[in-house]
């Protein structure tokens, strides 16, 4: 053996359990975390809440508000009111921005306000006087009663990392980045020799941009969600590392084309640390628009289009590769693109556009229709990989938002008439499909992919074979479809399962944003970013561990692919951005239109906040 195959043996016992260790401690931590946040938020409006005054049967008592409320006679209303002229879903109550707004589910209903007519979104204000039929609602806002000291800064400190546990992480990072980096570096094919110094040199760049990036967030955006960072840190550098393998080992070519094939190589990986870079910078920028901005909820009507016209596109335009079926890539030159990365920012903006409040049956079937000729698009191009995504994302975010099982249920049957159709008459999907079965009767063209990744699984253990001693000419689209089986076979079993945890943090991390957000705009997008995250991750590592059939889509930070990573950077900078959100007038001492407070009112308000 040669020495770097003896380092690389050796140095197996620190990679994958140090990024094991990453991963564990952030998950443990992002734990205790959620469980305090959903103790603290039991009470979802806090301050706020509603004094309900039927004139028909002369009763007074006060009602909880969250931070979305449907008013109407239906049983699923979150305030049920069962009198004349108050229709099913009649009008919407819910918190924007840290001030609360009245709407009219629809032009028919007829909803008062302070004794005038509501025909569109209107701000309430304290002592404001809904009227539904022979019922009032009056808003109380109690945060001109709060004593000087409250424990609203204990709730916004909860999803802030302290100085020493983010530290703690970063050191960590780091000394996995450095050893597993040292040894690459150090164990460089000698044809590569003479780009040693560039490599290492670009290699600490990487590291250092990558820690002054957390420094900058954290002191940029006073709500910055670090336990978010700092997992897609572990998972970007990680497929850094594994890249950078990639890039400069197994080096296949004629000696006549040695150096054409070397610089290439070179040039591949140079991208690659562009991309990281530019990634980080353009997230930090998209951050702070989304944080301290509102303009996001303005482009859903340009993100229904942009999307629609992104498939559209690539479905005109788009041409497979080598490696490919599909036909997603736009070439320009010698490079290309893959639009459909993109596409689904789009989707999951509109997808929080339409939902950011329970919308009436009207705007859900416009959406639906809208969805469908996507999807329909998607299938076409085809890309059943990314409508894997986003059915599942789509489905969840409806459900939360909406509380409608009936209609997810029957969704859910659609989507399951649609894949039986799908697979009826698009051959590549019985492929798909046939070469799943099969996997443990026969190796065959349809499924030797996941046969190979399986073996190379096994190869690995549980701590791997090392840095550059796997086999990844043995399987197609290693660095791509199949990444994580050569992160096993390498780093092991231990390192694989580091991956899991880690998007399950970010996915964790997002759920605490989910229960402290105040708007629904908010809380959407970020349940449907992090679902994305979580489900493209489940999908990546579900079809190269044969768990569930092929679909092509690559895991993300991981896999080689400079339009999938960007697009992840921008996800990221969109979900710390609205993460970040803080309300401007949620829960600070405001000055509020003073009422006339009797002990009678003052025993209701106890018995709001202790119910």
């Amino acid at each position: 053996m040669q020495i770097s195959d003896y380092l690389s043996y050796y140095l197996r016992y620190l990679i994958g359990p140090l990024l094991f260790l990453i991963s564990l401690l952030s998950l443990l931590r992002v734990w205790r975390i959620l469980r305090l946040q959903m103790k603290i938020s039991a009470r979802p409006a806090t301050y706020f809440f509603l004094l309900r005054e039927s004139l028909k049967d002369e009763t007074f008592s006060p009602v909880r508000l969250f931070h979305t409320n449907l008013i109407g006679s239906a049983g699923s209303a979150d305030m049920r009111i069962r009198d004349k002229g108050v229709r099913r879903r009649h009008a919407q109550l819910y918190l924007y921005d840290g001030s609360w707004y009245l709407e009219p589910v629809s032009a028919r209903t007829l909803v008062w306000l302070n004794g005038k007519p509501v025909e569109k979104k209107t701000e309430i204000v304290n002592n404001d006087v809904i009227g539904l039929g022979t019922t009032k609602l009056t808003l109380v806002d109690d945060r001109g009663y709060l004593q000087e000291e409250d424990d609203s800064s204990s709730l916004e400190s909860l999803t802030s990392s302290t100085t020493g546990q983010a530290l703690s992480t970063i050191i960590l990072l780091n000394i996995f980045y450095a050893v597993s980096m040292g040894l690459l570096i150090f164990t460089l094919p000698e044809v590569f020799h003479p780009q040693q110094e560039m490599i290492l040199i670009l290699s600490v760049i990487v590291i250092i941009f990558s820690n002054m990036m957390f420094f900058l967030f954290k002191l940029s955006l006073k709500q910055f969600n670090a336990d978010i960072f700092l997992a897609a840190k572990a998972l970007y550098l990680t497929g850094f590392i594994i890249q950078t393998r990639f890039s400069f080992w197994d080096l296949r070519a004629k000696v006549d084309d040695l150096e054409t094939a070397i610089l290439s190589r070179v040039s591949g990986w140079q991208q690659i640390c562009f991309i990281i870079l530019a990634g980080l910078t353009l997230a930090f920028i998209l951050s702070l628009i989304v944080a301290n901005t509102r303009v996001l909820e303005k482009l859903g009507t340009a993100a229904m289009i942009g999307t629609t016209a992104l498939l559209l596109v690539t479905l005109v335009f788009g041409r497979g590769q080598a490696t490919h079926g599909a036909g997603l890539w736009i070439y320009i030159g010698s490079r290309s693109i893959q639009l459909t990365e993109f596409a689904k920012i789009g989707w999951l903006i509109v997808l929080a556009s339409f939902f950011k409040t329970r919308p009436p049956l009207k705007i859900q079937i416009r959406f639906a229709v809208w969805a469908a000729v996507n999807f329909v698009l998607l299938l076409m191009l085809p890309d059943l990989g990314s409508a894997m995504i986003l059915l599942p994302v789509t489905l969840i975010v409806f459900t939360v938002m909406t509380s409608e099982y009936l209609k997810t249920g029957l969704i859910l049957a659609v989507g399951a008439a649609a894949g039986i159709i799908a697979y009826q008459s698009m051959p590549y999907v019985q492929r798909r499909i046939f070469g799943w079965i099969s996997l443990w009767e026969e190796v065959n063209p349809q499924n030797s992919q996941i046969v190979y990744a399986l073996q190379a699984v096994g190869r690995g253990g549980i701590i791997g074979q090392g840095l550059t001693r796997g086999s990844p000419r043995a399987i197609p689209l290693a660095s791509e479809d199949m990444v994580f089986s050569i992160v096993c076979e390498e780093m092991g079993l231990i390192a694989g399962f580091a991956i899991i945890i880690l998007f399950f943090v970010i996915w964790l991390a997002g759920i605490i944003s989910v229960i402290k957000g105040r708007d629904g705009f908010s809380v959407s997008l970020t349940l449907a970013l992090t679902t994305a995250f979580f489900m493209e991750a489940i999908i990546a590592i579900g079809g190269t561990t044969g768990l569930i059939p092929l679909t092509g889509i690559t895991l993300p930070f991981i896999a080689h692919g400079g339009s999938s990573l960007l697009a992840k950077f921008l996800m990221l900078g969109l979900l710390l951005g609205v993460s970040a959100r803080r309300e401007k007038k949620g829960y600070r001492k405001v000055r509020v239109k003073k009422a006339t407070v009797t002990p009678e009112l003052q025993d209701d308000r106890q018995a709001s906040y202790t119910s």
